[in-house]
């Protein structure tokens, strides 16, 4: 989300039309037991400041902007059902920043604060001032030649076919939200910060099982755990993936291979002459 505080460029954030008071007595719940009890905005969000008094908004805990069990029928949804999954994301983040500045549960300092802020009036016109598109982190994902999983990021990092560097910790919000008695347990929060050490990233995990497909090249949605995947899912390893498979894909049609059969040492030289870095030691001191 991109809001701001400036009053010639904010857009109030709407109530939506099917508020239900109710939907939020958990967080009622927090509020009454949160410590301090001045909590901030910035404590309930990540505020990063952006230029022209605008910001770029991220979820930041349990009580936040994440729509926990919100998402899960998404990747196999059709696309009529994605887009009301769209609208109930939105749906939802408009009624979570209502009850934020409005319900009395919420510190008074905190609903005042809250109240300062709202959409970038000149961000997303198209949309009405919000995302154009669900930001999906992790979604289906190919099993392929080579699976990455944990111990690639963190212990087994060296790779004879490595294709590029990683070097992002494992990073994963909530996926689910359990009650369990009068307990309510939040799931998946995986948030384990390593030195920020790269790892190589291998060819092998970008292509199908040969019995399977031989003209395909996945830079994306790569063969990996979930857990994997939380460190390979950021822009630029998507970057120097895609240039990999670009370059690797050129190689399979000239040298009529299948993709899993081209040469890899001939790939690697060919990166790194374009200036890719496979390995630590391509990395200048």
């Amino acid at each position: 989300m991109c809001l701001t505080q400036n009053p010639n460029n904010r857009v109030p954030i709407p109530k939506p039309a099917n508020y239900d008071p109710a939907y939020w007595e958990l967080f009622r719940r927090y509020f009454a037991v949160a410590t301090p009890q001045n909590l901030t905005f910035n404590e309930l969000v990540f505020v990063w400041h952006l230029q022209n008094g605008k910001t770029d908004i991220n979820n930041n805990g349990p009580i936040s902007t994440d729509y926990i069990n919100g998402a899960w029928e998404y990747p196999e949804a059709n696309w009529t059902r994605r887009q009301e999954i769209i609208r109930e994301h939105i749906e939802y983040t408009q009624a979570y920043f209502y009850f934020l500045r409005t319900d009395p549960a919420v510190p008074e300092s905190l609903r005042a604060e809250v109240a300062t802020w709202g959409l970038a009036k000149d961000e997303f016109v198209k949309t009405n001032n919000w995302p154009h598109q669900l930001y999906v982190r992790e979604a289906r994902r190919m099993i392929g030649a080579y699976v990455f999983i944990q111990k690639d990021r963190t212990e087994e990092i060296e790779k004879q076919d490595t294709v590029g560097l990683g070097s992002y910790n494992f990073d994963s919000h909530h996926t689910q939200r359990i009650p369990v008695g009068s307990i309510t347990f939040d799931e998946g929060d995986l948030q384990a910060f390593y030195a920020m050490n790269p790892f190589q990233l291998p060819y092998s995990m970008l292509v199908p099982k040969p019995t399977e497909c031989t003209n395909l090249i996945v830079p994306v949605c790569v063969s990996s755990s979930h857990v994997g995947y939380c460190s390979i899912r950021l822009e630029p390893q998507y970057m120097i993936l895609g240039q990999s498979a670009g370059v690797a894909a050129s190689f399979a049609i000239d040298a009529g291979k299948n993709v899993q059969d081209i040469d890899i040492p001939l790939l690697q030289r060919r990166l790194r002459k374009l200036g890719q870095y496979l390995t630590p030691g391509d990395i200048p001191s």
